[in-house]
């Protein structure tokens, strides 16, 4: 294998990881501490990154150095990142720079609507935005592939190599198992105290449990840490390291 070609493509995907890495911090930070006023920057910002992180994923010169790699005598886990890149490539080579940029920033501003929509309890205030954003998908979805349905295409997005075809399959089976048992309970004179389920959970305990759950399954606190904001969720963020192996 071309070693410097292999190296140069090791560096490009280390600063596409920082990319994201930023992208994902500021996006974390909206959620937990940053003040509401700043979110609006918030959006600017994150437009900004992912607009560069667009540049940096579509670069024509990346996607041949991907396929000169495709053309040797990788491991798995080398097959599995080229890969991984080379499908990012495709996806995001078809959409038009600036709409993926207006998409970005439009997806910023909308989560910070909705947790202000979330905390008054008034949906109207993100419908407008969440609207565009459907707009928006089904509009990349036509750019991408304008004979696959646009929910095909997110599914794939979220779950390679599943279809909704095995999706409906698998909560059909689903359905046949708990319909009967919401029946059989129904019909139980056994009842249960659920009080607890409308009872007020504060976000210190939220704190505490979350911490809890988070070292049973052995999260480790000196690469990430828990952060949260009054009324919100509770939420862990993790520094991570990528890169071709």
């Amino acid at each position: 294998m071309n070693s410097a070609i292999r190296l140069h493509t090791k560096e490009h995907i280390a600063t596409i990881e920082h990319y994201k890495q930023a992208l994902s911090l500021l996006s974390w930070d909206a959620k937990t501490s940053a003040p509401l006023n700043s979110q609006k920057q918030h959006a600017t910002i994150q437009g900004t990154l992912s607009k560069e992180l667009y540049l940096l994923q579509t670069d024509p010169a990346f996607a041949k150095e991907l396929q000169h790699l495709q053309e040797h005598n990788l491991n798995q886990l080398q097959q599995k990142q080229v890969q991984h890149y080379w499908n990012i490539y495709q996806k995001l080579s078809a959409v038009p720079l600036e709409d993926y940029h207006q998409f970005s920033v439009l997806k910023a501003a909308t989560h910070a609507l909705w947790s202000q929509a979330r905390e008054q309890n008034e949906f109207k205030l993100v419908e407008d935005n969440l609207q565009q954003m459907i707009h928006m998908h089904k509009r990349f979805a036509e750019y991408r592939n304008p004979h696959l349905a646009p929910y095909e295409q997110l599914l794939e997005e979220y779950e390679p190599d599943v279809s909704s075809e095995t999706i409906d399959s698998l909560f059909q089976q689903i359905k046949d198992a708990i319909l009967p048992l919401l029946t059989k309970i129904k019909r139980s004179s056994i009842t249960h105290d659920t009080s607890f389920i409308s009872k007020p959970f504060s976000i210190e305990n939220q704190q505490k449990l979350g911490k809890h759950l988070l070292t049973a399954i052995g999260y480790n606190f000196k690469s990430g840490q828990i952060g949260s904001r009054s009324t919100r969720s509770v939420q862990a963020f993790t520094r991570k390291t990528h890169g071709l192996q």
